[in-house]
């Protein structure tokens, strides 16, 4: 909803992965490496200007109001119940 997630990764599937670029939105942070996590959240943050930082937010919420807010949704639904004639 305009924040940037933290994705902790335990080999999950996220929501329209064939559509999404997720590492364009998250922090992803493979589950083997949770030790780092402060370090890792510490490093994307100082690797973004604030101007990049904010574009990121609005892209984030873009996203969410695109595909995952509930009209968004249900709006992309149709790509996982095409019927192949």
């Amino acid at each position: 909803m305009g924040r940037i997630p933290l994705l902790v990764d335990t080999d999950c599937v996220l929501p329209f992965d064939r559509w999404i670029d997720w590492g364009e939105y998250c922090i992803r942070i493979d589950e083997a490496d949770l030790g780092q996590i402060g370090k890792r959240v510490v490093e994307f943050h100082q690797s973004l200007s604030p101007e990049a930082y904010v574009e990121r937010q609005l892209a984030c919420r873009k996203l969410w109001k695109d595909w995952l807010s509930p009209q968004g949704f249900f709006a992309n639904f149709w790509r996982f119940v095409r019927i192949k004639p």
